[in-house]
């Protein structure tokens, strides 16, 4: 009897433990299951997360080539736009409607358009303009370095002092013989078209300014060939 009830007994635990390695191999099992999916889905997102940068970096490069390609037809036309009005003459009738604005002290004078803003409070150093279409500083400092000595030689003179990316087409101003200097835009700065010019001892600097995206070179040159000299009373 009591052979009996060990057998009994032994064959209990056996089973058991054989329930107990069953249940660990499962809970094994379903371990590596789940780990599997893991590794799987952690693969998908990678492909995915790949695909998605190699993506926007395609759209990155498409969209710089085109910025690219739309900067160097606006540089394109702007040289057109220059060689087409460097020439042109304007007659009064194409100032119908303008403003004149006139420097006694220097003995100057210009025409603006009627909707433009004119800045002339400080007219002994510079004159503003400013337009949605026009921006211009017609600058003349009363200081040492706008009075350059007598018989300066305006382009070796000017072109080791002040900063220029590229020099322009130059035209007569005020009956004078003009250095135009390019400043190419920038992260600090707008691009800009200086016009210098020495008169009467007196260094000038017409300065246009490129705030928007365009550039109306028939505006501008009309703005410069509207320069006249003016007679002062006391001659």
């Amino acid at each position: 009897m009591k052979n009996i009830v060990c057998t009994k007994i032994f064959y209990r635990g056996k089973i058991d433990s054989m329930r107990i390695t069953r249940k660990s191999i499962l809970i094994i099992v379903h371990m590596i299951f789940f780990l599997i999916i893991a590794i799987i889905i952690g693969k998908l997102l990678l492909i995915n997360r790949s695909t998605s940068t190699n993506y926007s970096l395609e759209i990155s490069s498409s969209t710089m080539e085109r910025n690219s390609l739309k900067s160097e037809i606006n540089i394109l036309k702007t040289e057109n736009d220059k060689l087409k009005f460097t020439g042109k003459e304007y007659s009064s009738e194409d100032y119908s409607g303008w403003k004149k604005f006139e420097n006694s002290q220097l003995n100057y004078s210009f025409m603006y358009p009627a909707d433009a803003f004119l800045d002339n409070t400080d007219h002994v150093n510079a004159v503003y303009v400013k337009s949605s279409d026009l921006n211009v500083s017609v600058i003349h400092f009363d200081s040492p370095f706008y009075h350059p000595p007598v018989g300066t030689d305006l382009h070796s003179w000017l072109l080791d002092k002040i900063s220029y990316d590229e020099i322009g087409e130059s035209i007569k101003i005020l009956e004078t013989d003009s250095l135009h200097l390019i400043t190419l835009k920038s992260s600090q700065a707008y691009a800009a078209d200086d016009y210098y010019l020495i008169r009467n001892g007196q260094l000038y600097d017409i300065k246009i300014v490129h705030s928007t995206n365009t550039q109306d070179w028939d505006l501008y040159y009309k703005f410069i060939r509207s320069f006249k000299e003016v007679i002062s009373n006391g001659n």
